[in-house]
């Protein structure tokens, strides 16, 4: 009887370990280095979604499960520009994440810091339509096969393809992007010769019905390739628990900011495509903050805690958002600062987030919410009737968020003219500043502005400091005294 009690046993595990099991794909995006909950001043952090992901995933096995990440992990937060994105690697590798697909803004602290934090992975970085050129370069892989829940599994990774619309200079410099649609066409034989019980795509590109620019494949690549049985997006910061897209490709998207992840079961039936049920799973304060994590941070949380408290000015008075151009102080004071560090004629310039400045004491914080991005300073040379032309380009996006208005000179809107300042009035050219996103053409929305910036003669050039140390400085020293540059 004990003989025959043990090979019961053994049959019985060996059916136990061969059985199909479901496999849990766990996927993240757009995080933006919300590492600690001081990083939004709200219980939703990487520190506690870390603890949420190790839960679901002991729970499930690690054998069954797959933890993604879909891109702009390492900009974003306080934090993150402090550390440089080095808190954000320090999290995918203690999480060990299973891949890991870069986003537009990897690129925010040059492509020579994102390469140096390549380097510094310990996981798998997938990224088909984007390559550094430069000799000895981290290499990205295009896909990667896995064994998960007895099945084979193919995950492809793709960057934004719209990345050289928003990135120049030292943010886009020994890199190049393409298509994420065309690499599928070249790739798609490969994936499709592993015969994988599943192919998802993973990229950083987003859901959008209504995209004039094309900033987004997704609809198009679900089209193309029917064999895609799931896509995991991010960038657009929109919350799809489950989407079912042409050819019944299925699209998922986590919330950003580490407010949620996704939870995705997939079974294998004997007959038919694999089931897909997905659900986000919400962070909050009931979640505890990883303390393993937390240990491995803990120097760049304590230096982050440290510069919080250090105050870079006092205000007498608000200093006020609003509309640019019109009564917006905050574009204004933005605008005059980089005038100021480039030493230039003139500028333009917007908000970058819809925060304002109150009285009081102003810290770090207080000058992030104001920028909350790695704004390169550029000039260029213009004439008085490029710049009137820029200015008309600049009008079609008067009521957008990407509008940048004149400063220290004078756009007449309905006379379609310049207003020059004395001194710059029998000037041939002007030293025009803007911001590195503007330089890129604006996500493709000011092409006229990029070709008059390219031409030989326009001196087009990169300033050493950023448009954060510009406005820092410039709230150390003086605050601009207000001046209403649009007119109707």
């Amino acid at each position: 009887m004990p003989y025959i009690h043990t090979a019961f046993t053994l049959i019985f595990l060996s059916l136990f370990c061969h059985a199909d099991q479901s496999l849990l794909v766990l996927q993240t995006t757009d995080i933006h280095s919300a590492i600690y909950d001081e990083d939004s001043n709200a219980p939703t952090s990487w520190l506690r979604m870390s603890s949420a992901l190790k839960k679901a995933r002991a729970e499930h096995g690690s054998h069954n499960t797959l933890l993604i990440d879909c891109g702009d992990t390492i900009q974003g937060s306080l934090s993150g520009v402090f550390s440089r994105g080095e808190t954000a690697i320090q999290m995918l590798n203690h999480l060990n994440y299973d891949a890991w697909v870069p986003g537009n803004h990897e690129l925010d602290f040059g492509t020579q810091r994102f390469h140096e934090l390549c380097n510094k992975t310990s996981i798998p970085v997938l990224s088909g339509n984007f390559e550094f050129t430069s000799k000895d370069a981290f290499q990205f892989q295009k896909y990667k096969v896995y064994q998960r829940a007895n099945k084979k599994i193919i995950v492809i990774g793709m960057q934004a393809s719209f990345l050289n619309y928003w990135s120049t200079g030292s943010q886009f410099s020994n890199c190049r992007v393409w298509s994420a649609k065309e690499e599928l066409v070249k790739i798609m034989p490969k994936v499709l010769a592993e015969n994988a019980d599943l192919i998802i795509l993973a990229l950083h590109q987003g859901l959008a019905f209504r995209d004039s620019r094309k900033v987004n494949e997704v609809l198009e690549i679900a089209k193309l390739f029917p064999e895609i049985h799931l896509i995991l997006g991010g960038h657009t910061h929109r919350d799809f628990p489950a989407q079912v897209l042409s050819n019944g490709v299925v699209y998922i998207q986590a919330g950003a900011h580490a407010r949620s992840f996704a939870n995705i079961s997939v079974t294998f039936p004997e007959n038919g495509s694999p089931q897909i049920e997905s659900q986000l799973i919400p962070i909050d304060q009931k979640i505890p903050i990883d303390k393993e994590a937390l240990a491995i941070v803990k120097k760049h949380y304590d230096q982050f805690l440290n510069r919080l408290n250090t105050p870079i000015t006092q205000l007498d008075k608000n200093i006020k958002s609003g509309k640019v151009g019109i009564n917006c102080e905050i574009s204004h004071l933005i605008g005059h600062a980089i005038l100021e560090a480039s030493s230039a004629d003139i500028a333009i310039h917007g908000r970058l987030s819809s925060r304002s400045l109150k009285a009081g004491r102003i810290g770090e914080r207080e000058l992030f919410s104001i920028i909350p991005y790695e704004n390169d300073v550029f000039t260029a040379e213009v004439s008085p009737k490029d710049l009137q032309v820029i200015m008309q380009e600049q009008m079609q996006y008067q009521k957008s968020y990407t509008f940048n208005a004149p400063i220290n000179f004078v756009y007449k809107v309905k006379a379609d003219s310049i207003m020059l300042k004395a001194e710059h009035r029998n000037k041939k050219k002007l030293t025009l500043c803007f911001n590195s996103r503007v330089a890129a053409s604006g996500g493709k929305r000011f092409p006229i502005l990029k070709a008059i910036i390219s031409r030989p003669g326009a001196n087009l050039k990169e300033h050493p400091i950023k448009t954060r140390e510009a406005v820092r400085k410039q709230l150390k020293e003086v605050i601009p005294v207000y001046e209403k540059t649009l007119i109707f």
